[in-house]
């Protein structure tokens, strides 16, 4: 028989070529029928409608009377989009059919829903269920995560129709898939370190977790409204979390520690059944941690959809440079104490911040209303933390005047201020006056750009 393009066969073709029979005369009903044979058959081969398709048609023409048949659109892999069809008569529900994959080994059955828009008289589209591929991946992880492409198992399915709204499908005859689990693509991330500030006192901690999943996606996944995509784990990507990868980490300031007990600027965690491991940090010393965790390769700050969207959405030119986790272990400010010594006419102020070590102090004041009664303020030489002022009245000798716009309820009106820096951070506490008190609660230090 002579195939014709697209694989369609006409009525014509398929008449051409057949051996006649001998003629039989005939008569009344007889004549008619075969007249109206003849119209049909030559207005059917002028409008080109199809009676017949090859096997490379729909899977909806080739099903079996009676079968539901399985064809996959991009090869018999995890997360797989596939055409269900079927042969019979029976009406849809109004509702559609979804179809319900049983695993032939572990006899689980795995219901997936017809993709909007895909369900006609005789088919629907859906995906394959990659919850037996994630198991499987579950129970052979490794290490070392392979790519796309490298077989690890697979699995066979019975695929039967299910009806929507609850009614009885046509019996059929179960389709038969077989689908190869393939190792995906790793996928790994960092949450933001929590918290991103600590003190630099030697206990307080900040938790650094990275997360790892074996990603599959399909090749033929449909665009989902807005030129977004679907959720990980729906539509075409499957995740599983991986679980016994050795992660290491690495930090330029401070300690770290994993939870097998190891200690210090490069230790190792590994990855629960979650796909997560974790590690804390914390330092002594004022400045800012740059973290690095490593699983193959150095894994930034990031999360599950964004690290699958670059998968998907994966396009060739320039990669951004590589950004280290930072937990910023800025210098801890205390308010200002001041204590007023009348016998000496001197204030001595004091930022207890900390660490001890490491830090430079910058004192200063400010009043406007007595320019010259500043004359008297200085840091002290030998601690740096600590400044004096000598206020006394400038008929006692001293730089300051005591007239009634020159001093007030707070004692000369003066704003000492002190700027303390450290580790790349810059700090600042203020004191307003020169009686004995406690100044208010320093505001937050700030990162000085470039250091």
């Amino acid at each position: 028989m002579k195939k014709h393009k697209a694989g369609k066969v006409s009525i014509g073709s398929k008449l051409k070529g057949r051996k006649k029979k001998p003629h039989k005369p005939t008569t009344g009903i007889g004549k008619k029928k075969a007249a109206a044979v003849v119209l049909i058959s030559l207005a059917l081969i002028a409008t080109g409608l199809t009676l017949f398709k090859s096997k490379s048609s729909s899977a909806a023409s080739v099903c079996k009377t009676g079968h539901v048949c399985v064809v996959p659109s991009s090869g018999k892999h995890q997360v797989t989009l596939v055409t269900i069809s079927w042969g019979s008569k029976a009406s849809v529900p109004s509702a559609g059919y979804s179809a319900n994959f049983t695993d032939t080994a572990t006899h689980i059955t795995y219901r997936t829903q017809s993709l909007p828009g895909s369900q006609s008289r005789h088919s629907f589209k859906t995906y394959t269920p990659y919850e037996p591929c994630i198991q499987a991946s579950q129970a052979t992880q490794t290490t070392s995560p392979g790519k796309n492409g490298k077989t690890s198992s697979a699995i066979s399915f019975s695929v039967t129709l299910a009806s929507n709204n609850g009614d009885s499908p046509p019996k059929l005859v179960p389709g038969k898939f077989k689908m190869t689990c393939k190792s995906g693509t790793l996928v790994a991330f960092a949450d933001k370190p929590a918290p991103d500030t600590v003190p630099p006192d030697g206990k307080s901690t900040s938790t650094i977790s990275v997360h790892l999943y074996t990603v599959w996606v399909d090749g033929n996944i449909p665009p989902q409204p807005a030129g977004g995509w679907a959720v990980p784990g729906q539509n075409g990507v499957s995740i599983a979390p991986l679980g016994g990868v050795r992660v290491n980490f690495t930090t330029d300031l401070g300690t770290l520690t994993s939870s097998n007990g190891s200690s210090g600027q490069m230790v190792y965690a590994t990855t629960d059944m979650s796909g997560t491991a974790s590690v804390t940090i914390s330092s002594s010393l004022v400045g800012i941690a740059h973290i690095t965790p490593i699983a193959k390769d150095r894994i930034g700050e990031g999360s599950l959809n964004s690290s699958v969207q670059k998968l998907v959405h994966a396009t060739p030119g320039p990669t951004k440079p590589y950004k280290p986790l930072e937990v910023n272990f800025p210098p801890t400010m205390v308010p200002i104490s001041a204590l007023f010594v009348p016998a000496y006419y001197t204030t001595y102020y004091t930022e207890g911040a900390s660490p001890s070590t490491g830090l430079t102090y910058k004192w200063s004041v400010s009043i406007p209303p007595d320019p010259g009664c500043a004359a008297g303020f200085s840091q002290d030489a030998q601690n740096v933390n600590q400044a004096d002022w000598y206020h006394a009245d400038d008929s006692e000798g001293g730089p300051c005047s005591h007239g009634p716009n020159q001093y007030g309820p707070k004692g000369h009106p003066g704003i000492v201020t002190v700027v303390v820096s450290g580790g790349g951070f810059t700090c600042q506490a203020t004191y307003d006056g020169t009686l004995t008190g406690k100044g208010p609660n320093p505001s937050g230090c700030s990162h000085i750009p470039g250091s």
